[in-house]
């Protein structure tokens, strides 16, 4: 065995996991008092959506299936439509978070000033959905970088936003691209303050980590783009539990960098940070 000229080490990022948002609606379901169903999982990972199931707590996103009189609409927003829906079903509690009601405010205020909208970010994710929902569906969603080159027609008046979630980088590539065709853009950031906190934590993270573990579900867009951002500076790997650890090669790796994405609760994150020290433990005691 080749004898290891440093001891490894763990480091966490500054800043992970949950945002305001999420952890707000959690928080709601959390505290409630009575039969609740969350309309759609409340965070796109499986253990605390299981967790939450296990207290009882309900979710579907067909409305005829809903069974109880209270219903929760989780961070990401819903279009008003669905809203009015909902209200007809039952009592609704509104845990759309703060940061994202703010963006259906400014995408309504483009559309009332006549601007065609761009927003960044997925087609099928639910914000982007309610926020298309807030004006009608009249905006144009753009993916990536590709499909900003690929974009035409002659606008006037035209403004980009941008999903809260997205990677703060690949939204001023877009920008950038854009204003070749269309220099008047009006371009408002609408990515939201904790998840540029996030990303910019995991770069430090990753420029003094010999090996990135972002945590987070693996149906988390969020995660899945934090995991790629990071692996363009080091090697990165996307897990969703703490088993996954003991499938990773560590060699060559004298700090092993944690963060995690939005939709990944303290609980599940402070096991694989337990996890991952055990095993950092068990490598150094080897090399000695």
């Amino acid at each position: 065995m080749v004898r290891r000229l440093w001891m490894m080490e763990v480091r966490i990022a500054r800043q992970h996991g949950f945002c305001f948002g999420v952890r707000r609606a959690i928080q709601i379901a959390d505290e409630f008092d009575g039969p609740l169903t969350t309309f759609g999982p409340l965070v796109h990972n499986p253990y605390e959506v299981k967790r939450l199931e296990e207290k009882g707590i309900a979710s579907t996103l067909e409305i005829p299936e809903i069974k109880t009189e209270n219903i929760l609409v989780r961070a990401h927003g819903i279009a008003p439509a669905v809203m009015d829906e909902l209200k007809k079903k039952g009592k609704v509690v509104d845990g759309t978070c703060p940061l994202v009601k703010k963006v259906h405010g400014i995408a309504q205020m483009l559309d009332r000033s006549g601007y065609k909208i761009l927003i960044f970010g997925q087609n099928n994710h639910p914000e982007t959905k309610g926020t298309q929902g807030h004006i009608g569906n009249k905006g144009i969603v753009i993916e990536n970088a590709e499909e900003a080159k690929q974009f035409s027609g002659s606008y006037d008046k035209i403004a980009l936003i941008s999903q809260t979630t997205e990677i703060i980088e690949e939204f001023k590539e877009i920008e950038s691209i854009l204003k070749e065709e269309y220099p008047h853009l009006r371009v408002l950031d609408t990515i939201c303050q904790p998840t540029k906190e996030n990303q910019n934590a995991a770069t430090e993270l990753a420029r003094e980590s010999d090996l990135v573990v972002v945590v987070g579900g693996k149906n988390s867009s969020n995660t899945k783009k934090l995991a790629i951002n990071c692996s363009k500076i080091t090697k990165a790997v996307h897990i969703e539990n703490p088993e996954e650890l003991d499938d990773l090669d560590y060699d060559g790796v004298n700090v092993l960098g944690l963060t995690a994405g939005a939709s990944t609760p303290d609980w599940l994150f402070d096991r694989i940070v337990a996890k991952a020290e055990e095993i950092c433990s068990k490598i150094n005691s080897m090399a000695q």
